[in-house]
Protein backbone atom coordinates (compact mmCIF):
# COMPACT_ATOMS: atom_id res chain seq x y z
CA UNK A 1 0.00 0.00 0.00
CA UNK A 2 1.59 3.58 -0.92
CA UNK A 3 0.60 6.17 1.10
CA UNK A 4 0.89 9.68 -0.34
CA UNK A 5 2.06 12.05 1.68
CA UNK A 6 1.65 16.03 1.21
CA UNK A 7 4.68 18.06 2.78
CA UNK A 8 4.91 21.60 3.48
CA UNK A 9 7.66 21.88 0.41
CA UNK A 10 4.94 20.97 -1.90
CA UNK A 11 2.73 23.58 -0.58
CA UNK A 12 5.61 26.44 -1.17
CA UNK A 13 6.72 24.82 -4.55
CA UNK A 14 2.72 25.57 -5.63
CA UNK A 15 2.54 28.83 -3.73
CA UNK A 16 5.42 29.68 -6.33
CA UNK A 17 3.89 28.42 -9.30
CA UNK A 18 0.47 30.54 -7.94
CA UNK A 19 2.22 33.78 -7.16
CA UNK A 20 5.39 34.52 -10.06
CA UNK A 21 7.63 37.45 -9.28
CA UNK A 22 9.89 39.47 -11.99
CA UNK A 23 13.24 39.57 -9.91
CA UNK A 24 14.26 41.86 -12.03
CA UNK A 25 12.17 45.13 -10.53
CA UNK A 26 10.42 43.34 -7.70
CA UNK A 27 11.54 45.35 -4.34
CA UNK A 28 12.64 42.33 -2.32
CA UNK A 29 14.85 41.46 -5.20
CA UNK A 30 16.60 44.92 -4.87
CA UNK A 31 18.95 43.43 -2.37
CA UNK A 32 20.27 40.76 -4.21
CA UNK A 33 21.25 42.14 -7.27
CA UNK A 34 22.92 44.69 -5.13
CA UNK A 35 24.81 41.52 -3.65
CA UNK A 36 25.04 39.58 -7.38
CA UNK A 37 27.11 42.68 -8.68
CA UNK A 38 29.25 43.09 -5.36
CA UNK A 39 30.16 39.86 -5.44
CA UNK A 40 30.88 39.07 -8.91
CA UNK A 41 33.07 42.63 -8.94
CA UNK A 42 34.90 41.89 -5.74
CA UNK A 43 34.81 38.15 -6.85
CA UNK A 44 37.06 38.96 -9.46
CA UNK A 45 40.13 39.08 -7.51
CA UNK A 46 40.31 35.04 -6.82
CA UNK A 47 40.62 34.42 -10.42
CA UNK A 48 42.72 37.79 -11.16
CA UNK A 49 44.91 36.13 -8.22
CA UNK A 50 45.00 33.03 -10.07
CA UNK A 51 45.89 33.77 -13.65
CA UNK A 52 48.15 36.90 -12.39
CA UNK A 53 49.67 35.61 -8.94
CA UNK A 54 51.85 33.15 -10.66
CA UNK A 55 53.27 35.41 -13.18
CA UNK A 56 54.18 38.35 -10.53
CA UNK A 57 55.23 35.53 -8.01
CA UNK A 58 57.97 34.60 -10.19
CA UNK A 59 58.70 38.04 -11.07
CA UNK A 60 58.94 38.95 -7.60
CA UNK A 61 60.00 35.86 -5.55
CA UNK A 62 63.85 35.29 -4.85
CA UNK A 63 63.80 32.05 -6.50
CA UNK A 64 61.34 30.44 -9.10
CA UNK A 65 60.30 27.48 -6.62
CA UNK A 66 58.48 29.94 -5.16
CA UNK A 67 56.47 31.80 -7.75
CA UNK A 68 53.38 29.90 -6.65
CA UNK A 69 53.33 30.93 -3.01
CA UNK A 70 50.93 33.59 -3.84
CA UNK A 71 48.57 31.13 -4.93
CA UNK A 72 48.77 29.05 -2.40
CA UNK A 73 48.28 31.80 0.54
CA UNK A 74 45.72 33.33 -1.15
CA UNK A 75 43.72 29.88 -0.64
CA UNK A 76 44.99 28.99 3.00
CA UNK A 77 43.98 32.94 3.79
CA UNK A 78 40.09 31.71 2.80
CA UNK A 79 40.91 28.18 4.48
CA UNK A 80 41.60 30.08 7.92
CA UNK A 81 39.34 32.56 7.66
CA UNK A 82 35.83 30.65 7.06
CA UNK A 83 35.17 30.63 10.51
CA UNK A 84 35.99 33.76 11.59
CA UNK A 85 34.18 35.90 8.93
CA UNK A 86 30.85 33.67 10.08
CA UNK A 87 31.55 34.82 13.59
CA UNK A 88 31.61 38.11 12.63
CA UNK A 89 28.98 37.72 10.40
CA UNK A 90 26.68 36.95 13.56
CA UNK A 91 27.73 39.18 15.66
CA UNK A 92 27.55 42.27 12.86
CA UNK A 93 25.02 40.81 11.11
CA UNK A 94 25.00 40.16 7.76
CA UNK A 95 24.68 43.95 6.35
CA UNK A 96 27.43 45.44 8.73
CA UNK A 97 29.76 42.08 7.94
CA UNK A 98 29.78 42.02 4.60
CA UNK A 99 30.48 45.64 4.33
CA UNK A 100 33.44 45.10 6.55
CA UNK A 101 34.61 41.99 4.74
CA UNK A 102 34.59 43.91 1.53
CA UNK A 103 36.57 46.99 3.05
CA UNK A 104 39.34 44.73 4.22
CA UNK A 105 39.04 43.48 0.35
CA UNK A 106 39.52 46.54 -0.68
CA UNK A 107 42.76 47.33 1.75
CA UNK A 108 44.00 43.73 0.01
CA UNK A 109 43.96 45.20 -3.23
CA UNK A 110 45.92 48.54 -2.04
CA UNK A 111 48.22 46.02 -0.32
CA UNK A 112 49.03 44.28 -3.71
CA UNK A 113 49.30 47.57 -5.67
CA UNK A 114 51.83 48.87 -2.98
CA UNK A 115 53.77 45.54 -3.01
CA UNK A 116 53.79 45.62 -6.69
CA UNK A 117 55.30 49.30 -6.81
CA UNK A 118 57.76 48.50 -4.27
CA UNK A 119 58.59 44.89 -5.70
CA UNK A 120 58.51 43.60 -2.50
CA UNK A 121 57.34 39.45 -2.40
CA UNK A 122 56.84 39.57 0.81
CA UNK A 123 54.25 42.00 1.45
CA UNK A 124 52.34 40.86 -2.07
CA UNK A 125 51.82 37.18 -0.24
CA UNK A 126 50.24 39.31 2.85
CA UNK A 127 47.88 40.92 0.24
CA UNK A 128 47.13 37.55 -1.19
CA UNK A 129 46.26 36.26 2.48
CA UNK A 130 44.06 39.08 2.56
CA UNK A 131 42.38 38.71 -0.22
CA UNK A 132 41.64 34.75 0.31
CA UNK A 133 39.65 36.33 3.35
CA UNK A 134 37.51 38.45 1.16
CA UNK A 135 36.54 35.15 -0.73
CA UNK A 136 35.85 33.74 2.86
CA UNK A 137 32.76 36.82 3.27
CA UNK A 138 31.60 36.12 -0.47
CA UNK A 139 31.09 32.72 0.38
CA UNK A 140 28.37 34.15 3.09
CA UNK A 141 26.75 36.16 0.26
CA UNK A 142 24.83 33.64 -0.73
CA UNK A 143 22.96 33.48 2.72
CA UNK A 144 22.69 37.18 3.12
CA UNK A 145 20.47 37.13 0.00
CA UNK A 146 18.28 34.41 1.40
CA UNK A 147 17.87 36.31 4.84
CA UNK A 148 16.15 39.65 2.10
CA UNK A 149 13.53 37.62 0.37
CA UNK A 150 10.67 35.62 1.21
CA UNK A 151 11.24 31.70 2.14
CA UNK A 152 9.50 30.79 -1.19
CA UNK A 153 11.98 33.00 -3.11
CA UNK A 154 15.32 31.51 -1.35
CA UNK A 155 16.37 29.15 -4.27
CA UNK A 156 16.17 32.54 -7.19
CA UNK A 157 18.22 34.85 -4.67
CA UNK A 158 20.96 32.10 -4.06
CA UNK A 159 21.14 31.06 -7.30
CA UNK A 160 21.49 35.06 -8.04
CA UNK A 161 24.43 35.32 -6.13
CA UNK A 162 26.36 32.59 -6.90
CA UNK A 163 25.30 33.58 -10.97
CA UNK A 164 27.80 36.25 -9.82
CA UNK A 165 30.73 34.34 -9.23
CA UNK A 166 30.31 32.70 -12.73
CA UNK A 167 30.25 36.43 -13.90
CA UNK A 168 33.40 36.98 -11.68
CA UNK A 169 34.96 34.15 -13.56
CA UNK A 170 35.19 35.81 -16.92
CA UNK A 171 35.87 39.50 -15.39
CA UNK A 172 39.05 38.76 -13.41
CA UNK A 173 41.19 37.34 -16.40
CA UNK A 174 39.95 40.58 -18.54
CA UNK A 175 40.93 42.91 -16.29
CA UNK A 176 44.63 41.25 -16.19
CA UNK A 177 44.60 41.54 -19.80
CA UNK A 178 43.54 44.65 -19.65
CA UNK A 179 46.49 45.57 -17.16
Amino acid sequence: MIHRCNYPLDKRANQHKDNPINIISHKDFRNVWFLSISCALAGSTMPLMVLAGTLIGSELAPSSEWATAPIALMITGTAISVVPVTQLMRKLGRKRGMLTCMGVGILGCILAIVALQSKSFALFCTASVVLGSLSAALMQGRFAAMESVSMQHHASATSMVRGGGIVAAFIGPELAILG
